[in-house]
């Protein structure tokens, strides 16, 4: 979900907040046997969206991004695979 803030003194620049979260299963297929991990991730962006048309914006960010991996079977160690990253985005939207 992403939420722009209004800005009073220039209508076009428009701060923004997005936060997001899934989670899910995932199957590797071998030629022997088949191996299920279940999946989590969450993400929070801010950034800024300078809008050159009604639905068009271009955007500079930074976002915050958690994954992790546990496989369900052949574990018996309980590991689960975490990855944390930072990034900077820049690029254009599409407001419909």
């Amino acid at each position: 979900m992403r939420i722009y803030a209004k800005n009073k003194s220039s209508p076009s620049v428009k701060p923004f907040f997005q936060a997001g979260a899934g989670f899910g299963v995932r199957t590797i297929y071998t030629r022997d046997e088949d191996f299920k991990s279940d999946m989590f991730s969450y993400k929070f962006n801010t950034g800024v969206a300078s809008f050159i048309n009604q639905t068009v914006a271009l955007e500079f960010g930074i976002q915050y991004q958690y994954n992790s991996l546990k496989l369900r079977e052949f574990n018996p160690n309980n590991v689960k695979i975490i990855s944390k990253e930072f990034s900077f985005n820049l690029g254009f939207s599409f407001v419909l």
